[in-house]
């Protein structure tokens, strides 16, 4: 185990992670040096199919300085992601847009996978989506290759969502180019272990330097123009025309040794590549034999991707031929780091189910609770709504559920409080209900007054209290409602005050317009409550061992926990791992060393 900090994001944990039971669309986010790539998956039931890709520029500190959050979210997505998130593609997206489409929708919360090179817009997407009802999730390099696999501590995440998409696509043994911001290539063998790579500037990265590096030479002031030097190697390029070693004016000079030097380049890397899985030159093509070897793919991808491919092609005659090169297949491929991810979620998926799903699993999981709270939320309402995203085991028995609520906050209930839950959403529905989302409101309310009633021909404890749970959940449903109906009372004696005018609606999270001010929503917990309990981690390559520690401390300005462990290392938890971290306790705390040596 080694100390870390932990970025401001939670990171994927399996099968929590999982997207929800009944997503209809999950988004992908890759934050790059110089664009942010997106993506929209089909739920569960589609297998994950990818079905919107797009490419925006980098958020900019003068947009979230200026704007809302849901402003700024909406001008990097296209229509279809619009729809997803707020149920149209056009007029204006406002935050009750979300929240009234989110009920209509069988799994209220949408999944967003991040996968970042860039921490700092890592948490601007994180910013933009706070006023949406999302769970964000940070992938981790483990996701897609394990250091068994060959993975190295540094290796860019971005290289390994590629590869783990070519080894679904296309198979092994494989290698990726990537003509990018940085041109990288990385190569696995036969197995799908990731044998290594190379990172050196892009095309323009390179124009660039030439660019910066030349700025009083004279004669020099065409390379001041590093698009125009691109735009002019994509031609020669196209033309198909060998390039001249020795060309007359200085545009040409620099473009063609630009690409005689990575022509030659990547030649050099591929042959070195099918040296590495035993393809010799002249043996290529010989693929019937006993010792045939695997065949050769050399996958291009990247917004210089088709360029390379065409630079290094056998039949271009843009470089001299070389006759050492052995024949390979090549494919351009785009959008790797979205199949990538599509691919791990699939593998999460059936990995957990090979598990044997239980009764009671199969009737709880995804269905939506409510439960009261002493902490009213930022409308002023005690009612929490949440979703059950898994069980959680003594050997083969749920011995409780963990409930995600759309606050984003999780908690862990006995089935008696799931059944509870259960009652009590099967009252009170959800918080927004609008004329078009009504009919799966009362689906959803069905769903959950069926599973509670079930839950009590399953288990006898949950029998036994059912009546009660029933007879609070009406209770506290009469409360709610007329608490609800006071609240309109006094929005429409406030708007006739006003002389009909319409409420401001929120501009940034936890302020108003309005002439009352909302007070942000607290935790349902005080943080600082949580300080000097202790609480436990699984650590080691395949999560084996156990390690126990204190939370020392808590941070106010970033809402982290400090954890000291007891063998010196320390780390930082957001309130997730921290309730993760005491359930796991009370659950091995037995084997704490502190308490054995104290004689507990």
């Amino acid at each position: 185990m080694t100390a870390a900090t932990k970025p401001n994001l939670p990171e994927t944990k399996w099968p929590e992670s999982l997207p929800l039971p009944h997503e209809e669309r999950i988004f992908s986010i890759f934050c790059g040096n110089t664009h942010i790539k997106w993506a929209i998956y089909e739920g569960v039931s589609m297998n994950f199919s990818p079905t919107c890709c797009w490419r925006t520029r980098l958020l900019t500190d003068n947009e979230l300085n200026d704007q809302t959050p849901i402003k700024v979210l909406c001008h990097h997505l296209p229509q279809p992601a619009l729809v997803a998130i707020f149920g149209r593609s056009q007029g204006n997206m406002t935050r009750q847009l979300a929240l009234e489409h989110s009920q209509g929708r069988a799994a209220v919360m949408l999944t967003v996978y991040l996968v970042s090179t860039n921490d700092e817009q890592a948490r601007r997407i994180a910013w933009c989506f706070q006023q949406i009802p999302t769970r964000i999730y940070r992938m981790r390099p483990d996701d897609f290759f394990t250091k068994r696999m060959g993975r190295y501590d540094t290796m860019g995440v971005d290289r390994l969502a590629s590869m783990k998409a070519v080894g679904h696509m296309i198979g092994y043994p494989a290698l990726v180019i990537d003509g990018g911001t940085c041109l990288t290539y990385t190569a696995a063998d036969a197995n799908g272990k990731i044998v290594g790579g190379g990172i050196s500037l892009g095309l323009l990265a390179k124009f660039g330097a030439i660019s910066s590096n030349t700025s009083h030479a004279q004669g020099m002031e065409i390379a001041q123009e590093s698009d125009t030097m691109l735009h002019a190697a994509a031609d020669m390029v196209e033309a198909g025309k060998p390039l001249d070693f020795f060309a007359r004016n200085t545009k040409q000079c620099i473009v063609s040794a630009v690409l005689h030097e990575y022509g030659l380049f990547l030649r050099g890397v591929i042959k070195s590549y099918l040296r590495e899985i035993g393809v010799e030159s002249g043996n290529a093509a010989d693929t019937n034999g006993e010792n045939a070897p695997k065949r050769a793919v050399i996958i291009f991808t990247g917004g210089d991707g088709d360029l390379f491919s065409k630079l290094v092609s056998a039949d271009s005659k843009i470089l001299t031929p070389d006759p050492d090169l052995p024949p390979y297949e090549h494919k351009i491929c785009n959008h790797l780091m979205a199949f990538g991810i599509a691919n791990v979620l699939k593998e999460k998926l059936n990995e957990y189910k090979e598990e044997s799903i239980s009764e009671m699993d199969k009737l709880l999981v995804g269905c939506r609770v409510a439960k009261e709270f002493q902490q009213p939320d930022e409308d002023g309402d005690h009612v929490y709504r949440g979703t059950i995203s898994g069980s959680i085991r003594d050997g083969k028995t749920e011995t409780s559920y963990l409930v995600l609520y759309d606050d984003v906050d999780c908690e862990e209930l006995s089935l008696v409080e799931i059944h509870a839950a259960l009652t009590l959403f099967a009252k009170v529905g959800e918080k927004i209900v609008g004329t078009s989302v009504h009919k799966m409101v009362a689906q959803k309310k069905n769903k959950a007054f069926d599973a509670a009633s079930k839950m009590e021909d399953i288990d006898v404890e949950v029998k036994g209290v059912s009546e009660q749970n029933r007879s609070e959940a009406e209770a506290k449903a009469e409360k709610y409602k007329a608490l609800q109906m006071q609240r309109a009372d006094a929005k429409a004696k406030n708007a006739a005050k006003a002389g009909g005018e319409k409420k401001g609606t929120p501009s940034k999270r936890g302020s108003s317009q309005s002439s009352v001010p909302k007070s942000k929503k607290p935790k349902k917990q005080d943080p600082k409550s949580y300080v000097n309990r202790r609480l436990c981690k699984y650590f080691g390559e395949n999560e084996s061992d156990l390690f126990f520690g204190v939370i020392a401390s808590y941070d106010e300005k970033v809402n982290f926990w400090h954890v000291d462990y007891d063998d010196g290392d320390e780390e930082e938890y957001d309130e997730d791992d921290v309730k993760q971290g005491l359930a796991l306790y009370e659950r091995n705390k037995d084997l704490d060393p502190t308490l054995k040596s104290q004689g507990m």
